[in-house]
């Protein structure tokens, strides 16, 4: 016996994990899944039975609700739960994500309490190699890989905004250094209408230059230098245009030249 955990990543109503698990239920009834249990609780839908029963039936489930979005299945085993499946993964690269992932999930752990001097520089490396697995994700499946990003920009924010925030001082590290490096350029900027508060786009900028650090493992000093000098890279940061499809101008050598 085992249990697949079902979950709707798009569920913002909180009804797709209830309404599948009636329709499940109902089969069950019917005598469709014999001997097999299910449950809905916190959004999520448990599946418990022998392994060709449960198969079906969860392979029943992701059929029926694909078109609610993106669903994350795990598979709880002797009380632990095991790695995500991606499913347009091969074995291979679920391999390298599980890997990736359980080392990820060990390294917050032992950092809760004391972080060490390689902190920033490891979360580097983690938003590097996520960058990597959701380039060869399928689109369906990034906003899971996406998931992980944003939780290592967090603690990466986090992290400086403690270290590096200065005593009796308003700003942070590396605000400050966008506000050194931005005056060289000032006088062409401030003649074009900001679209962003200056908050919003230092947050942004931020966000940029750690996802190009990733990206190209350099240091995040380096990543801000470079991205300080293309004046198109501000234009593009201070629009509508999202930080993956300036990543992808910049992959494409459109940008940085």
């Amino acid at each position: 016996m085992k249990t697949v955990e079902l979950k709707w990543i798009e569920d913002d109503n909180h009804t797709v994990a209830k309404d599948a698990c009636d329709t499940l239920q109902g089969l069950i009834d019917g005598g469709a899944f014999p001997d097999l249990g299910v449950k809905c609780e916190d959004d999520t839908l448990y599946i418990t039975g022998e392994k060709e029963v449960l198969d079906r039936a969860v392979m029943k489930i992701q059929k029926a609700f694909a078109k609610y979005g993106q669903i994350m299945m795990k598979e709880a085993k002797n009380g632990t739960t095991e790695e995500l499946r991606i499913e347009s993964f091969d074995d291979n690269v679920q391999d390298i994500f599980n890997h990736t992932l359980a080392e990820y999930e060990t390294f917050k752990e032992n950092t809760k309490e004391e972080r060490p001097n390689t902190y920033i520089t490891t979360l580097g490396k983690f938003q590097f190699k996520f960058n990597k697995l959701k380039e060869a994700a399928a689109k369906k499946d990034k906003k899971i890989l996406q998931n992980i990003l944003m939780e290592i920009d967090e603690l990466t924010e986090s992290y400086e905004e403690n270290k590096f925030k200065p005593i009796s001082e308003d700003y942070n590290f590396y605000r400050n250094r966008y506000r050194q490096m931005s005056e060289k350029r000032k006088r062409a900027y401030e003649e074009k209408k900001r679209n962003l508060s200056k908050e919003i786009f230092g947050k942004k900028f931020l966000e940029l230059a750690q996802t190009y650090a990733g990206v190209e493992d350099l240091d995040i000093e380096v990543a801000y230098d470079k991205l300080m000098s293309d004046s198109k890279v501000f234009e593009l940061v201070d629009s509508t245009m999202s930080i993956e499809d300036i990543m992808d101008k910049i992959s494409a050598g459109e940008l940085l030249q």
